[in-house]
């Protein structure tokens, strides 16, 4: 259907709900964001080059606006000794650098490019799907119902909408064995024999049962730190009040060191989400975490979110049929997240092996594959980061 002048809209003011404003916007469509609960904290996301590219259609300037740093390695070290593993070159291209930053940041970016042309943005409201006469029109907190020409449900992980999809008995979210621990903490924290790594990507320390993620945020003040801890909830009662590093005895010094700069009482549980049966009916249409929420071991979440929004607006613009133009979009981009949801997980237990001959293995291996065939390490990560949303749709 021709999107000048078509009426969408779109629950939930998150990156895939406010990419799809911003690229259907710039398309000519009347396009209105509800959000029921606004504002976000400076919390670190890494963009890879399959999602940058995508920014990049909106106008993002690399390093400026919104403010990031362009990641050249991504370094992984061991638990005990803290040696370094390997390295991997992350970004091959200029134009589609890896990206991390701030998630405050990039919303904001998000939300002025799908102001500039026109989206409407409704913060603090609740909007749900209603079913009337064969379609869904879409009630607004205490408001009527509203018709609209297409509706996109991008509200998360715990999507009210997806009900209305898939039925209200289908639920495809288990919680995990695994929690997970964020914490921001100042560079000049961090062990010093980290710091060059950090300068340069993310660092990725794996141990049996735990892995870390650490990464520098815009301006280098300020380090991102994400623990992954399986059968975590053993913690609660033994760790240190004061942070992580008490409940890993036997690890490096200075990754304890790094773990106590995360508070052991925040913590949150990990789910897994097997692959949904469909992602749409007849004009509401799921979207990023809403259709196919992944485990964050790849750091895809969003990249994924921004490769849907693109790629479901093209298709709009190009196809006629509101329905016809969602099921080319579940055709188009299914196999790929599934894959990706398959892959997050599978990374998270490879990063934990437990079993010492099949870590030592691993770390074996990584280690003479990056010594010896770099460009190796590359095609492991390559399907994931050298996709191009564009040139899917060329080849359909």
């Amino acid at each position: 259907m021709p999107l000048a002048g078509a009426r969408i809209a779109v629950i939930g003011g998150g990156i895939g709900g406010l990419a799809t404003a911003a690229f259907a916007s710039r398309s000519g469509a009347r396009v209105t964001v509800f959000e029921k609960s606004p504002g976000t904290d400076g919390a670190g996301i890494q963009i890879s080059s399959n999602g940058s590219r995508l920014l990049g259609r909106l106008g993002a300037e690399v390093g400026q606006d919104p403010p990031s740093f362009s990641a050249t390695t991504l370094t992984v070290r061991t638990h005990r000794s803290g040696q370094r593993l390997a390295q991997l070159a992350l970004a091959r291209s200029a134009d589609a650098p890896y990206l991390l930053l701030r998630r405050s940041d990039l919303i904001a970016f998000l939300s002025r490019s799908a102001q500039m042309h026109g989206a409407v943005l409704v913060p603090g409201c609740s909007a749900t799907p209603e079913r009337r006469d064969g379609r869904f029109c879409l009630r607004a907190g205490r408001d009527e119902p509203k018709d609209f020409d297409i509706i996109i449900a991008a509200d998360g992980r715990r999507s009210k909408s997806r009900e209305h999809v898939l039925g209200s008995g289908e639920n495809n979210d288990f919680v995990s064995d695994q929690r997970v621990w964020r914490a921001l903490v100042p560079f000049e924290a961090v062990p010093a024999a980290f710091r060059g790594d950090l300068e340069a990507g993310p660092c990725l320390f794996a141990g049996p049962g735990c892995h870390v993620v650490a990464y520098a945020l815009p301006g280098g003040d300020t380090v991102n730190l994400v623990a992954v801890v399986r059968n975590g909830r053993r913690i609660t009662g033994n760790a240190d009040p004061g942070g992580l590093g008490a409940a890993f005895p036997g690890w490096c010094p200075d990754i304890v060191s790094l773990l106590d700069l995360i508070p052991a009482s925040d913590a949150g549980d990990l789910h897994r989400h097997s692959p949904l049966p469909n992602w749409s009916r007849d004009n509401l249409v799921l979207l990023g975490d809403a259709a196919h929420p992944m485990m964050p071991h790849l750091a895809q979440g969003a990249s994924a979110a921004l490769e849907d929004a693109w790629t479901l607006v093209e298709l709009f613009s190009r196809i006629s049929s509101v329905e016809n133009a969602a099921r080319t979009y579940e055709r188009l981009r299914k196999p790929r997240t599934a894959r990706l949801q398959r892959a997050s997980e599978a990374s998270g237990r490879l990063y934990q092996l437990a079993s010492p001959p099949l870590r030592l293995a691993f770390q074996f291996g990584l280690a003479a594959v990056s010594r010896l065939a770099p460009f190796a390490l590359r095609w492991w990560y390559g399907w994931i980061h050298d996709h191009d949303a564009a040139a899917v749709l060329r080849r359909r």
